[in-house]
């Protein structure tokens, strides 16, 4: 499987391996996309403190840190059945990856409209006068 290359992968280039990575990593391996394991139940197998929300968030972290870093199909699931698991199939991959790239575009998108919505004010720019005319004159027709 893959955690074994990854984990040989650090090794040979002397890169730290995070017990609380492998942790999640071995927990990972008998999961699966139809029994995926809960954000709930891995948080205590790797050590995660604090309240359920920082547990949750702990866990979440360290998935990603191990996409990112150690290049692992982590996948996480937001419908029944919720939970982590290992891709084991092209389709679970892309699943994750639709659903992994809306959530980007969702973010973009908003972030874009938050920025046009808002920045001139907060930069100090003043709005282009003939904006200004026509939200008045929009303004006096609905009345």
């Amino acid at each position: 499987m893959r955690l074994y290359g990854a984990i040989s992968h650090r090794q040979l280039r002397n890169q730290k391996i995070d017990d609380a990575m492998l942790a999640l990593a071995r927990a990972l391996v008998p999961a699966s996309a139809a029994a995926p394991i809960l954000g709930e139940t891995l948080a205590p197998m790797i050590g995660a403190k604090g309240d359920l929300r920082t547990q949750l968030r702990y866990v979440k972290r360290l998935a990603q840190r191990l996409r990112q870093e150690w290049q692992l199909p982590v996948c996480g699931r937001r419908e029944a059945p919720y939970g982590y698991f290992f891709a084991s199939t092209p389709q679970e991959f892309l699943d994750w990856m639709r659903t992994t790239r809306n959530q980007a575009i969702s973010e973009l998108a908003t972030a874009y409209q938050l920025f046009k919505t808002n920045f001139p004010e907060l930069a100090g720019q003043k709005s282009l006068e003939f904006v200004e005319t026509v939200s008045t004159e929009l303004q006096e027709a609905i009345r």
